[in-house]
C-alpha cells in the first residue's frame, strides 16, 4: 500500500539523518579531545 511505502520512506530518512548526526557528533568530539 502507498501508506506503508510513505511510512517506510519517512522512517528511512529519519534513520539516515540520525546516523549522519551521530557521525558528525563523533567527529566533533574527536576534534575537541585532540
Amino acid at each position: 500500500p502507498r501508506s506503508e511505502g510513505d511510512d517506510n520512506t519517512y522512517k528511512n530518512k529519519q534513520l539516515l539523518h540520525r546516523h549522519c548526526h551521530d557521525v558528525k557528533t563523533a567527529e566533533d568530539l574527536k576534534a575537541v579531545n585532540h
